[in-house]
């Protein structure tokens, strides 16, 4: 014979309407908690983001513009804040017998809010300068003369500049001394 179960006198009890309301409460503060500490996380996450954008691009046009500085002979700052800042030099090589130099400029200017690099090189059998490439070198830049400028004095180039990422702002000042020493 089959055994029936029987709910109905068993002594179980359902919960009751206030532990029902105490149990969504302490999981909405749970959820809750939850969300603000997803959120912060996230918006920490982007802020170190934007912080080491910032730093890169900084860290770019120092590099660019110091490696390129240590090869020049000629340093030439320009009216704008010392924009356009030209570096030239001079090599030279031998084809048969005749001697020939290359001539080579590289100039950092400012467009929009890009700090550009422009190469460019002269054969001493050509008249005019020939633009081999231009690359971006930094992005995010602060083009106000007060905050990105660079000076040229005692054999010295001071080179100020300044990022801006969402509500970052690094400031980055590099002095370097180029070669300058005549050419051959």
């Amino acid at each position: 014979m089959k055994k029936r179960l029987n709910l109905r006198g068993s002594g179980q009890r359902g919960f009751t309407l206030l532990e029902i309301i105490i149990a969504i409460a302490i999981s909405a503060i749970l959820g809750l908690g939850a969300v603000v500490t997803l959120n912060q996380m996230v918006s920490g996450n982007d802020r170190a983001s934007r912080d080491m954008t910032t730093i890169q691009q900084l860290e770019s046009a120092g590099y660019r513009v110091s490696r390129d500085a240590l090869t020049a002979q000629y340093v030439t700052t320009g009216e704008n804040a010392g924009f356009p800042l030209q570096l030239d030099w001079q090599d030279w090589y031998v084809n048969g017998t005749t001697r020939i130099d290359e001539n080579h400029r590289i100039e950092y200017s400012l467009s929009g809010s890009n700090l550009l690099r422009t190469k460019s090189l002269k054969l001493s059998t050509d008249t005019s300068w020939v633009t081999e490439s231009q690359t971006v070198v930094a992005r995010n830049i602060n083009v106000n003369p007060a905050r990105t400028f660079c000076s040229y004095s005692d054999h010295v180039i001071t080179l100020n500049i300044t990022a801006v990422t969402g509500n970052t702002s690094e400031t980055y000042i590099y002095q370097i001394k180029p070669r300058t020493d005549s050419p051959y």
